[in-house]
């Protein structure tokens, strides 16, 4: 298979100033397309603008209708990826704004100050780039795109600090050699971006593109040897101040070995892809075999009883769902559990509690996971749920309703729909039933909705923070300018975070980029 294969499968083609974007062709790609092509040019703006340099050609974008697409067709099925050398970047669809488009274009642009043959961060042995270092690739890929993830609480830098106070955090030797591929990727990833992010910060794009392009030879690029560079970073770490919790709320993300560490992966992404699929065919009893197999073969990884749990209680006999239960209530209750999982399972149990009308089992297991350090996405949905339990309005029955007690996002949006009739000055209606038309794809009748409630008022600034997020997507994807420049100042510079400011500074180039053509 070659690229003239690959580009014949997907059927679409559209050039741009610096791209030649092959994409696939069904409904959904089709209707995100205008969007598509102009993030491409927008993101690579962005990341010319972080490194001082544009690529010297055209980029080809190979962008698949699904995971699956990519992985028959060049290898790469849970990953993005790119080919430096090529100038080729290769993505999966996935909703409006792509969260990894702008992290692969700067592999492509950093090739222009890699090593000649393979365009990456490569020491020469004989004369050959042998000695890769990945660390150097991947982190100055972090660096650029950032702060990357705007549905994450916590930046790079943040992220550092919580594995700091975690005792989590890779040395930067070990990051910048062959080692990188003993940690963790979100460990890996993060630890190397915030360093590579602070040498940008600290002594710009020229000094950093040499780091690259000789492989990491700190000397010869800053005038100055590692250490000293490792010692000015690790002292900005040191100043930065998490919100409560937060570092204990990370615990879930980092606590992971890389993937040398855990046992048979190969084995066990086999079994649980194959248990997907007779899921998908209707054969449960296959599907839970399989899973069993996996709890047995990595016995300490809570998170495939979790899995298993969650097969067990959709659609089994009173058996499998007490059993579905006892597993949720041993993950929920117990101690040695990150907080993140601990909240996932509680909040599984919740969900039954709440179907029986057990109201007071939800009122308990609320109060218990507030309790617990929590990000600041958990937290949101904990203080929601607790609201919705303890609301004495006309809104009340269809609140809990929208939470406990319906199946998917429709019948979600009906009694967010009911709450907004019954209590229309209620601002928490409002916000619920912008988020369901979203996800439902109404993303002007979700911008409206989502304005409407910051009106009102919403419980507090993580509502009010998602709900002016949300609101910038939505009404950027309805050409809805207006609106994105509302979300944006209803953020408010006095109480945003780093990763609300970068968001605000995004869309401002994002509408900058939609109205001129170029930024």
């Amino acid at each position: 298979i070659d690229a003239a294969d690959i580009a014949a499968f997907l059927g679409g083609r559209v050039e741009t100033e610096h791209f030649v974007i092959h994409h696939a062709t069904p409904p959904a790609v089709l209707a995100e397309l205008p969007l598509l092509v102009a993030d491409h040019e927008l993101r690579l703006a962005q990341v010319a603008a972080v490194f001082g340099v544009w690529p010297s050609r055209k980029i080809h974008s190979y962008y698949f209708a699904s995971a699956a697409d990519k992985a028959r067709w060049m290898g790469a099925r849970d990953v993005e990826m790119a080919k430096p050398w090529r100038r080729e970047i290769y993505l999966d669809h996935r909703a409006f704004p792509h969260g990894s488009l702008r992290h692969e274009i700067a592999h492509v642009v950093a090739a222009e100050f890699g090593d000649a043959i393979f365009g990456v961060s490569a020491r020469r042995l004989l004369g050959l780039p042998v000695l890769v270092n990945p660390g150097l690739i991947e982190g100055l890929a972090v660096a650029a795109d950032w702060p990357g993830s705007y549905d994450r609480s916590l930046t790079p830098h943040q992220s550092v600090r919580a594995m700091v106070e975690l005792g989590l955090t890779p040395s930067v030797d070990d990051l910048l050699s062959l080692r990188f591929f003993s940690f963790a990727s979100a460990r890996g990833y993060a630890t190397a971006g915030s360093f590579l992010r602070y040498l940008l910060d600290t002594y710009g794009a020229a000094p950093v593109r040499a780091l690259y392009g000789n492989g990491g030879d700190f000397a010869a690029a800053f005038g100055v040897g590692q250490d000293r560079l490792v010692a000015g970073w690790r002292a900005m770490i040191a100043t930065i101040t998490l919100p409560p919790g937060a570092s204990e709320g990370a615990r879930e993300r980092f606590r992971h070995g890389s993937v040398f560490e855990r046992p048979c992966p190969h084995a066990i992404r086999d079994r649980r892809v194959r248990a997907g699929q007779h899921l998908a065919a209707g054969n449960r009893a296959a599907a839970v075999a399989l899973l069993r197999q996996v709890c047995g073969v990595d016995p300490g990884e809570p998170r495939h009883r979790l899995e298993l749990a969650d097969v067990l209680g959709d659609g089994g006999d009173a058996g499998e769902g007490d059993e579905a239960a006892s597993i949720w209530r041993e993950l929920a209750d117990g101690e040695d559990q990150t907080s993140t999982l601990r909240a996932e399972a509680a909040n599984r149990l919740i969900e039954r509690a709440g179907r029986a009308g057990d109201w007071a089992e939800v009122g308990r297991r609320l109060a218990g996971l507030a309790a617990l350090p929590l990000d600041d996405t958990w937290r949101r949905q904990v203080e929601a749920k607790q609201l919705a339990l303890a609301h004495p309005g006309p809104a009340g029955v269809a609140l809990r309703a929208h939470f406990f007690l319906v199946s998917g996002a429709e019948d979600a949006l009906r009694q967010a729909n009911l709450a907004v009739t019954l209590e229309p000055t209620l601002g928490l209606a409002w916000y619920l039933r912008g988020l369901r038309r979203l996800d439902l794809g109404d993303p002007a009748g979700g911008a409206a909705d989502l304005e409407r409630g910051l009106d009102l008022g919403l419980p507090g600034p993580s509502f009010q923070r998602n709900a002016a997020r949300r609101l910038a997507v939505a009404a950027y994807r309805a050409g809805d300018h207006a609106r994105v420049e509302a979300a944006i100042t209803a953020l408010g510079a006095d109480t945003m975070g780093e990763i609300e400011h970068a968001l605000a500074r995004d869309w401002q180039q994002r509408l900058g980029f939609a109205r001129d053509g170029h930024l």
